[in-house]
């Protein structure tokens, strides 16, 4: 588990999934931008079709939990979260987390057949620019 959690949003999971098919799947990169202040939650991605950013205020409905200490902003290659997806797909709530170095960690709440909860944690690290 992420060990220093600088902030934190849970999020109901097809809310989420909504959100990435509508990002620009041919982008490189996807930045996630987590504030105590407006504009609180952001995912923005730059490609083919242009750039699109999505803003979800911290009292959304579909916000269950947020609770961000800093602003940290952070790219992720598309191809390392793509992933991810699968997981999402199946999953009622979602959690994101990062730390204070960008360190992602996206945990899916996963209901079995048998109505037990599991939990499917996956971790993505940071584009570092070279100036960095």
């Amino acid at each position: 588990p992420v060990s220093s959690v600088a902030n934190k949003v849970i999020l109901q999971s097809g809310d989420f999934k909504d959100i990435f098919n509508e990002l620009d799947n041919t982008s490189e990169c996807v930045e996630l931008l987590l504030s105590p202040d407006t504009p609180f939650f952001q995912i923005s991605t730059a490609g083919v079709a242009g750039e699109c950013q999505v803003h979800i205020l911290h009292t959304s409905e579909m916000v269950e939990a947020f609770q961000c200490t800093k602003e940290i902003k952070s790219r992720y290659r598309y191809n390392q979260i793509r992933p991810a997806m699968k997981p999402l797909a199946v999953s009622s709530k979602v959690s994101i987390r990062t730390d204070e170095e960008g360190l992602l960690c996206l945990q899916f709440m996963i209901q079995t057949e048998t109505k037990q909860l599991c939990y499917v944690e996956y971790f993505c690290t940071p584009v570092v620019d070279e100036e960095d």
